[in-house]
């Protein structure tokens, strides 16, 4: 088991990464998550050292060691039911997914340790769960642009996959869940596709009742993260935004998910828009 930490105050920025036996429990040494009710209610407990900042190419390290108070002391409880990802991606036709996979949107408060300050939090988060093998090598680039509001939770992926993108939308309010098979990331002028290169995205999709819906997202912090256990080189940029739906404000991370540099993705997405 690898367990990764990232911890942001302002503009502190702590980070870890451990290695550990996996056992039957969510746990390692300084880690626990405690189910207090299934899909409805955990705490997350973290004490660590680990490193300040980030390394030369902007990328949170998540060293192995460090001497750097980091901590997590947090409660999770789901704000909508989760959404299984199984039906939907079966149907996407893209190998190396997995197929095991839910989500859901929650709140969450407690306190986070960041160096020598203890920060009491607050706010709405995204939780996700995945298990099978992932094996995200038959594709250079994809989104996942998951987004919770107090009421409800968006979520999605684009697939760049075969020279064109894939995509699917799924929208749980009401009380009820849909899921439309196509999913749409669009960045304004001069921003890039690649860690750090975006600061606002637009998150578009069908619905069977009238005009498309549109997420408009800005940007509040980067954390690119490289996940050398997924694929050779492969890369996660988690866009921690402010997401806003009509009249609904809520928090999302508009995920870039890629193998190439970004002067190869230019050419590839150019390739897939004509």
């Amino acid at each position: 088991m690898e367990a990764k930490a990232i911890v942001v105050a302002d503009a502190e920025l702590v980070s870890v990464s451990t290695l550990h036996p996996l056992l039957p429990a969510l746990e390692a040494p300084g880690l626990s998550v405690d189910i207090v009710e299934p899909f409805a209610r955990l705490s997350v407990r973290l004490e660590a050292l680990g490193t300040v900042g980030r390394d030369a190419d902007g990328f949170v390290p998540c060293p192995e060691h460090g001497d750097t108070p980091v901590g997590i002391d947090v409660t999770v409880s789901s704000v909508v039911p989760p959404v299984d990802w199984q039906e939907a991606l079966a149907g996407l036709p893209i190998p190396g997914l997995e197929r095991d996979h839910y989500e859901l949107g929650a709140s969450f408060n407690g306190v986070l340790t960041v160096g020598s300050r203890r920060v009491e939090a607050s706010g709405l988060l995204v939780r996700d769960h995945t298990w099978g093998v992932r094996e995200y090598t038959a594709f250079p680039a994809a989104w996942w642009t998951p987004v919770c509001f107090e009421d409800a939770f968006v979520t999605g992926v684009s697939i760049l996959h075969g020279g064109r993108w894939n995509g699917l939308t799924i929208v749980t309010r009401d009380g009820s869940t849909t899921t439309v098979l196509q999913h749409q990331v669009d960045l304004p002028e001069g921003a890039r596709l690649a860690p750090g290169g975006y600061q606002a995205a637009t998150v578009a999709f069908p619905r069977p009742e009238g005009e498309p819906a549109r997420l408009e997202t800005r940007v509040v912090t980067h954390l690119p993260v490289r996940y050398p256990g997924f694929a050779p080189g492969y890369v996660v940029n988690d866009a921690f935004s402010v997401a806003r739906w009509g009249e609904r404000t809520g928090f999302g991370s508009i995920e870039l998910n890629t193998t190439v540099s970004p002067e190869e993705m230019t050419g590839a997405v150019a390739a897939a828009s004509t």
